[in-house]
């Protein structure tokens, strides 16, 4: 069974008030008065981190293991309450190479992982830290075993789903890495299914303009796939960029220069029907 992208409105959790965007010591109290964050580092124990790096010896991946379940139960342990600190954007630089671990049972692992600690510092702060895991997340929908794809698509849903819809920080965010993903053929479908609804929460702006222009070529690229969702998908992400003003007619045109001709005419039509829809979606908004 695929990733069922309507799951994801179930994907809600509880986010408590404030306090997410502190980077400094020493625990902020939320501004309702709560409890303040907690310190990551705090909850781990020294080897923590060691062990979480170390690739030598035949058994050091459960070392890698075991570290990264210590993070999930630290998280857990918490109430999914962290502080956005130094010691987080370490810990998302350790776990970012685990994504492509040697041992592939621990790639859907390292993604939980993340997820956890992405969610645990709130969405005030996680779209920074989401920029630096966010290739290696993506990358993961992209394998070729259906089981860590779709652990992958979970737990992007898990980062990016706030109360059981997208954030628009947060999917703003993704956008950057989401190019390059865009590009792989693998899992190209249910990547693209799943990315409508965080484009779709994106809010137009200069840098949200940016990120979409380096979406136009994979997905044209798409529109030319062997498979039929894989098209029908990248003509609605498409269109959606440009009925939101992300994406105009002479970046579409421009995406689809270096192609042959007969890929351009191809294309001709899907363009003219992607601005037609764009043009009728912003006349409906007027």
């Amino acid at each position: 069974v695929g990733f069922d992208p309507s799951l994801a409105k179930q994907a809600t959790r509880a986010v408590k008030a404030a306090g997410g965007g502190g980077g400094g010591g020493g625990g902020e109290a939320a501004a309702d008065g709560g409890l303040p964050r907690t310190d990551l580092q705090t909850l781990l124990d020294k080897e923590c981190m060691t062990k979480l790096s170390c690739t030598e010896g035949n058994k050091s991946w459960q070392g890698r293991k075991a570290a990264m379940e210590d993070i999930q139960a630290a998280c857990t342990r918490s109430g999914h309450y962290l502080e956005a600190n130094k010691f987080v954007v370490e810990v998302l630089r350790a776990l970012k190479p685990r994504c492509a671990d040697s041992q592939s049972n621990l790639k859907p692992l390292a993604a939980a992982t993340i997820a956890d600690v992405l969610r645990a510092v709130g969405p005030e702060a996680s779209p920074r830290y989401l920029r630096l895991v966010a290739e290696p997340l993506l990358a993961l929908v992209g394998d070729n075993k259906k089981l860590i794809s779709q652990a992958a698509l979970r737990s992007l849903t898990d980062v990016v789903f706030v109360d059981g819809a997208p954030h628009p920080s947060i999917a703003e965010a993704l956008m950057p890495a989401m190019a390059e993903a865009f590009g792989r053929k693998v899992n190209r479908a249910e990547l693209l299914t799943w990315a409508l609804g965080p484009l779709a929460a994106v809010q137009s702006s200069d840098k949200a303009g940016e990120a979409a222009a380096a979406l136009v070529p994979p997905l044209l690229d798409a529109m030319k796939d062997k498979d039929v969702t894989a098209r029908g998908k990248a003509e609605e992400a498409c269109t959606l960029l440009a009925a939101r003003g992300l994406v105009d007619r002479g970046q579409t045109e421009r995406g689809a220069r270096d192609f042959p001709p007969a890929v351009k005419r191809a294309l001709a039509p899907i363009l003219d029907r992607i601005h037609a829809a764009a043009a009728a979606a912003a006349a409906g908004d007027a």
